[in-house]
């Protein structure tokens, strides 16, 4: 018998919480990084306002809830499905630290081009 088989003879409606909190909970997590990612991708990659962006991205955000929510809850296999939500969350925060520490140093130059010759920095 297995650990897992043994938890669930137990505890059977455990796997069922899980699964309604990682959809809750992790679908949450990930539309919010998808939210945040998307604007800096477009700010970065194009230049759009990113006012506009996160606008529609707040539009979108219900469908993508609903997606995962959907998806975790129908999935046979939660333990990969967790895993697999983690990882991309995880990749989502680090490329937006990333976007957003371009961004910074982006607009630092520009900032000191701005500054006429002699001028003390702020």
């Amino acid at each position: 018998m297995t650990i897992a088989r043994g938890i669930n003879n137990k505890l059977p409606w455990l796997p069922t919480l899980y699964r309604w909190t990682l959809a809750a909970l992790g679908g949450f997590a990930l539309t919010v990084c998808l939210s945040v990612f998307i604007p800096e991708l477009t700010l970065w990659l194009w230049n759009w306002s990113k006012a506009t962006v996160l606008m529609w991205m707040l539009l979108l955000s219900f469908a993508i809830y609903s997606a995962l929510f959907m998806w975790v809850i129908a999935t046979r296999r939660l333990l990969r499905t967790s895993v697999i939500m983690l990882v991309s969350g995880l990749l989502l925060y680090v490329a937006i630290e990333g976007l957003q520490g371009a961004d910074a140093s982006a607009e630092t130059v520009a900032l000191v081009q701005l500054q006429p010759m002699g001028a003390q920095p702020c």
